[in-house]
């Protein structure tokens, strides 16, 4: 039975809030502030107790409504965490530097704001939009294609998201466009350089 209350330098106090104090699914106990009025906090506390008492017996699944709070959280925390990821497996500052810049720069440009936002199509959309813009070439392409595919890796390798939203992003074939011809040295070429 959760226990409503008022805290010892409050009780005098008309517009003080009340607290809440009951046991969770895994037998912890809880402190959840309330609202100043009784009546609703009782409201509040019953629910609270209902859905510890749901989740004791199956009917809430605790593991599926963690990764629907993680579908719906911000999608900041996850940058940081996957580039102190980067950093902790000894990646070159440079390497983790692009990887991140490119990352931030389709999260950007496709507004995403939440994981639950993520999807390949509206990636796809961007970076076809970006190549264009930018005369960006087939590798570069791919580059920004990896490093997303990477990040969305990582976030389902960490149960953050239930499944790998875009796995089905496609590459572009970086020999059907070459940018820099790569060829042997002449050999007069190659005595001007000795």
């Amino acid at each position: 039975m959760a226990t409503v209350y008022k805290l010892g330098r409050d009780k005098k106090k008309k517009h003080a809030p009340y607290y809440i104090m009951y046991f969770d699914h895994n037998g912890k106990r809880q402190m959840v502030k309330g609202f100043t009025d009784r009546s609703k906090t009782d409201q509040l506390a019953s629910k609270l107790e209902n859905e510890a008492q749901q989740r004791r017996t199956g009917l809430i699944d605790p593991q599926q409504e963690e990764l629907a709070n993680q579908k719906r959280s911000g999608i900041e925390s996850h940058l940081q965490d996957f580039e102190s990821s980067l950093t902790r497996r000894k990646n070159t500052a440079d390497h983790v530097k692009r990887t991140m810049g490119r990352i931030r720069r389709i999260i950007e440009g496709c507004e995403f704001k939440k994981l639950g936002d993520l999807a390949a199509d509206t990636v796809e959309c961007f970076l076809a939009e970006l190549c264009i813009e930018e005369d960006l070439g087939h590798r570069t392409h791919n580059h920004y294609v990896q490093a997303f595919e990477q990040f969305c890796a990582w976030l389902f390798a960490k149960k953050r998201l239930v499944s790998n939203p875009v796995t089905a992003l496609h590459r572009q074939n970086c020999q059907t466009d070459v940018r820099r011809k790569r060829r042997a040295l002449s050999s007069e070429e190659f005595a001007k350089l000795l």
